[in-house]
């Protein structure tokens, strides 16, 4: 299922590429995880501020010019999302993602694949990719059981058509053909509303923690060097309720968490 989405990212400024041989995930309609309404998180009880975005990750500072992949293990959060009661539209979603993109950011284009989380619990591992300003496209899968952990890559292969592929586990979920060659690499928590919880609270029990480690760039497509560290920089964008660590601004990191300062879990 291909369909114009509602959801507009906005930017802040695997062994191998993926085997030919891996398994092919069917696409399948949205659908409800095992938890429901926010099954870790709390309401922050903010008010609506739609569509302000806030990011709390981390990008790589050790991109080569034109990267071949990012991987990462992302912990599939459940984190409260903002919905009509609290003034924010029924879609509305929060995500935590892996991307290949173009900067500057102000060409908009970009390959992401994570866990996304709209009002009411509704759970879905996510693929959406961008060509331009208002050329941006979801596809919608079967979601990842909550607080377990999964790793999410996005490739590219320079020599096959400027193709992307995006992967969970290892297995190939789907290809993206383009014409522009990516040049940086991000991994972000995504909320579009102040009235939404940035995955985490500040005391998560253990197996709760919004958490993305083990984070990898292939740093120069079509190149030998294999896949590397991140070595990203640590970034939360928008307000003073963003928690990450280790803290804003720091850089070499691989593994991080994020949580929202109005909510213990």
């Amino acid at each position: 299922m291909r369909w114009l989405s509602n959801r507009r990212p906005r930017w802040i400024a695997l062994a191998g590429i993926c085997a030919a041989g891996a398994t092919l995930l069917t696409g399948a309609p949205m659908q409800a995880a095992i938890a429901s309404g926010g099954g870790d998180g709390c309401n922050p009880n903010r008010s609506n501020n739609y569509l302000h975005y806030y990011f709390d990750g981390a990008d790589s500072q050790n991109v080569g010019g034109t990267p071949g992949g990012v991987y990462a293990s992302i912990r599939n959060y459940s984190p409260f999302v903002a919905g009509p009661n609290q003034g924010a539209p029924s879609n509305d979603d929060v995500s935590e993602w892996v991307m290949l993109d173009v900067q500057p950011a102000s060409d908009d284009k970009y390959v992401q694949i994570g866990w996304i989380e709209r009002p009411g619990g509704l759970r879905n591992t996510f693929v959406e990719w961008s060509f331009g300003p208002g050329k941006f496209y979801d596809d919608y899968y079967s979601p990842y059981a909550i607080n377990s952990t999964q790793s999410y890559a996005v490739y590219f292969q320079p020599t096959e058509n400027l193709m992307y592929g995006v992967a969970v586990n290892g297995n190939l979920v789907q290809r993206v053909a383009d014409t522009d060659r990516p040049n940086d690499a991000q991994i972000y928590a995504e909320i579009h509303t102040q009235a939404s919880q940035v995955p985490g609270g500040t005391a998560d029990p253990s197996g709760k923690v919004a958490q993305v480690s083990a984070a990898h760039v292939w740093p120069t497509a079509g190149s030998s060097k294999g896949w590397q560290n991140f070595d990203g920089v640590t970034g939360a964008a928008g307000a003073s309720w963003l928690g990450i660590a280790p803290g804003a601004g720091t850089s070499g990191v691989n593994s991080w968490r994020t949580w929202d300062k109005a909510c213990k879990t």
